[in-house]
């Protein structure tokens, strides 16, 4: 048996680093702020509002920009020959060039802009901006010469940039480009004034989606509270939202489950405190013993207790369905007499209260 010495094998390892060295493990970069494309502080793994993952995108990358990203001076090289890129620009983001600043990128790459999205040159006077995609120009800062709208000068949404048969090309005539489908961000936010949860999810589409969105009180035991359908078959980026009008009170903990005829992916948990600052109001104040109580911000089961100044309870009122800031009529006992009552609301885990007066 043929025996390999030291230089040998190491002239094989070598060999198969560099043979191997285009199989990059492709990421998803998101534009956390306005700035430069080659500054890590400009892009975040996590979401287009987390923090600064210290990376630069890379070809093969499916990158996201929601902020205004700047291309300056050719620093934009992303063609390594093998790994094609997709860029969508959201409706807040800009992909902006200055001062020659040229994107190249690899064959089969694809930018896509939705509704809103911007390519912006600050040089239509010259077509030294560009955009190439595998050596070719697919845009460029100044129409001529064979390029048209939208593959020059300033770009909105929606369309896509790409180049077929070493063409500029754009809009339907743009290819797919192979993405793994699958949820990209899951993001909650509680409105205090109407006491809804508003979900957002960013993903990559497949083979008609279905989205079912789940809620869990412990954040272990989770049932479905709504599905949605996905808007297309096409692998591209989406945006979906939902609107949770009956929340927990509390901690309310969410996941999306995505399914397609390949089957399905569950995203990463978030949690969201639905802890509200409710605005608690009686009317007429001081009143003869018939009130409107308005419980301003709550959507849910309430419950009323009202006692005397000696602590004795006059008046319950149980497992109130509160819809809206809908006034509750509350009258005490005929005969309460004259002076100042209190009211105790509470509202899951929460109570307030309120003073009444009686003249």
């Amino acid at each position: 048996m043929k025996r390999f010495n030291y230089f040998q094998l190491i002239g094989i390892v070598l060999f198969i680093i560099v043979a191997n060295a285009h199989l990059t493990q492709a990421a998803t970069l998101y534009s956390r702020a306005t700035g430069n494309w080659n500054l890590a502080t400009t892009w975040s793994t996590t979401s287009s509002t987390g923090s600064s993952c210290g990376c630069v995108p890379r070809p093969g990358d499916l990158i996201i920009i929601a902020h205004t990203v700047e291309i300056s001076s050719n620093i934009g090289d992303m063609d390594d020959g093998v790994n094609a890129s997709f860029i969508t620009i959201q409706s807040t983001g800009i992909l902006s060039f200055v001062t020659a600043g040229q994107l190249n990128l690899s064959t089969g790459s694809v930018i896509e802009l939705d509704t809103g999205g911007q390519i912006n040159t600050d040089n239509t006077g010259n077509a030294n901006d560009k955009i190439n995609i595998g050596g070719t120009e697919a845009w460029r800062s100044r129409c001529n010469a064979g390029f048209t709208a939208p593959n020059c000068e300033n770009v909105t949404g929606p369309t896509s940039i790409c180049v077929v048969s070493s063409s500029p090309a754009s809009g339907s005539s743009c290819p797919g480009i192979s993405l793994p489908a699958g949820l990209l961000t899951l993001k909650g936010n509680f409105n205090p004034d109407t006491h809804f949860i508003s979900l957002e999810w960013l993903t990559t589409e497949a083979n008609h989606s279905v989205y079912t969105i789940m809620r869990s009180a412990n954040g272990q035991d989770f049932e479905a509270i709504e599905v949605i359908n996905g808007a297309a078959s096409n692998l591209k980026v989406q945006n979906f939202t939902s609107l949770d009008k009956k929340p927990l009170d509390g901690i309310n903990y969410y996941r999306i489950k995505q399914t397609t005829i390949e089957g399905a992916t569950v995203s990463k948990t978030i949690a969201v405190n639905a802890q509200g600052n409710y605005t608690v109001s009686a009317y007429p104040n001081p009143g003869h013993g018939d009130f409107q109580v308005t419980l301003l911000g709550y959507q849910g089961n309430a419950s009323i207790y009202v006692y005397n100044m000696l602590g004795v309870s006059v008046l319950s009122m149980k497992n109130l369905l509160i819809e809206g800031s809908q006034p509750i009529p509350l009258s005490l006992p005929v005969g309460s007499p004259k002076g100042t009552y209190l009211v105790n609301i509470t509202m899951g885990n929460q109570t307030q209260t309120l003073k009444l007066l009686v003249n």
